[in-house]
C-alpha cells in the first residue's frame, strides 16, 4: 500500500521547509506501508505535533508514540484528538486527563486470535514396540533430522510406513489435526517448527512427484506439546498381526 504521507517517495520535506528533505517516518523510507498500517492522523505521519496553543514547541505524538504510523487495531482518540487530555468544562487553561483513552491519546482494540483451521488427517507412524509404548506413555518427540528437519512424520496409509520407517514392528494410527500445511516439493533438512510457525504454518505436506523423489505422501509436524494422547483402542492389523494404537492429537490442547 502506497504511503500517503510521502506519496510513495520515501522522503518528504522537513516541516516548514521546501528544500531540505527527511526520511518518511510512517513507511520507514520505503514508500509503502504494510497491509495493517496507516499514517497517523494525529500528527500527519511526522511523529510529533505542536504543543497545544504553541507553534514553536513540539511534543511526541501520543497515538503513534512518535512513529508516525498506526496499526489497524489502534485508533486516535476522538474525544481528546489524540492529546490525552482535554480542557476542564468551562475553562481553557486547566486540563484534565481524557477519561476515554486514560491519557494515552489512542484507543487500542484487542487483536482477535486466529486459530488454525481444523484439518484432520488419518496418519500412520511405524516404530518398534518398545518405542510405541514410550510414545503412549510420554508422547511423541521430534526426530533428530529428516527430509523436512527434525519432526514427527506420518504416512497416509500403513503400507507406506514400511519403506519410510527407521524402526519396524508396531504401527501407530493417529487422527492428526495438521492445521495449515505448507506444501514442500524440495527437501529442507534444516527446517524447524519455529521457522515454520514464523511463516504462518502448522505442518508440512510432502507430496510425491514434482521432482521430490518421494515414494509416498507424508505429513510432518513439529510440536510434541500439542499432543493430547489417548490410548483409545487396540486391535490387530488384519493379517499382519501388528498392534495398532489409536492416538488422538489436537492442536492447542
Amino acid at each position: 500500500m502506497i504511503c500517503s504521507a510521502c506519496n510513495g517517495r520515501g522522503e518528504r520535506n522537513k516541516e516548514g521547509q521546501s528544500v531540505f528533505k527527511e526520511q518518511c517516518k510512517p513507511c520507514r523510507g520505503k514508500g509503502s506501508l504494510k497491509q495493517n498500517e496507516s499514517v497517523c492522523s494525529s500528527c500527519g505521519g511526522r511523529g510529533e505535533r505542536n504543543r497545544e496553543g504553541q507553534t514553536m514547541l513540539k511534543e511526541k505524538c501520543k497515538p503513534c508514540k512518535g512513529e508516525g504510523r498506526l496499526t489497524s487495531n489502534i485508533k486516535v482518540c476522538m474525544s481528546c484528538c489524540g492529546r490525552g487530555e482535554r480542557n476542564r468544562e468551562g475553562q481553557t487553561l486547566l486540563k484534565k486527563t481524557c477519561k476515554i483513552c486514560q491519557g494515552y491519546g489512542r484507543i487500542v482494540h484487542p487483536i482477535p486470535i486466529q486459530k488454525a483451521p481444523v484439518n484432520i488427517i488419518v496418519g500412520f507412524h511405524q516404530t518398534n514396540s518398545n518405542a510405541a509404548q514410550l510414545i503412549l506413555k510420554n508422547g511423541f518427540k521430534p526426530g533428530n533430522g529428516g527430509i523436512a528437519g527434525g519432526g514427527i512424520y506420518f504416512a497416509l496409509n500403513k503400507d507406506d510406513t514400511n519403506q519410510k520407517a527407521h524402526h519396524h514392528g508396531t504401527i501407530l494410527r493417529a487422527d492428526v489435526d495438521v492445521g495449515r500445511a505448507k506444501i514442500m516439493t524440495r527437501f529442507d533438512h534444516s527446517l524447524t517448527g519455529a521457522r515454520l510457525a514464523d511463516e504462518g504454518y502448522d505442518s508440512v505436506f510432502l507430496p510425491t512427484g514434482d521432482g521430490s523423489n518421494l515414494s509416498a505422501n507424508e505429513y510432518v509436524i513439529y510440536d510434541p506439546n500439542t499432543f493430547n494422547m489417548c490410548d483409545c483402542a487396540r486391535k490387530l492389523l488384519n493379517d499382519q498381526f501388528r498392534l495398532e494404537f489409536i492416538v488422538i492429537q489436537k492442536f492447542g490442547a
